[in-house]
């Protein structure tokens, strides 16, 4: 699960405009990054890239959690199908 949430997190990060590939690289791993990087930015640009990241984050964990859901439905799916099959094999 979390190497699915942090491949979702850099695909969905859409970087401020005038960060440099050196720090694109650096800091788009984690919403942890980011805020450090933020740190260091003045106003406009401090704000943008928190933005970005939150968003990327938020975006990240919604696609996780329907996965899961889908996952979970799936299963429960399956083993029903299952257990209705197992239950006809008995009489």
């Amino acid at each position: 699960m979390g190497l699915l949430l942090t491949s979702s997190y850099q695909r969905n990060i859409q970087l401020p405009e005038g960060t440099t590939p050196e720090d694109a690289l650096r800091i788009v791993t984690s919403i942890g990054k980011i805020m450090v990087a933020a740190q260091a930015l003045e106003s406009p640009a401090h704000q943008s890239l928190i933005a970005a990241g939150r968003l990327a984050f938020s975006t990240s964990h919604i696609m996780e959690l329907l996965a899961a859901t889908d996952r979970r439905l799936t299963l429960k799916n399956w083993y029903g199908h299952c257990a209705r099959s197992c239950e006809g094999a008995d009489t």
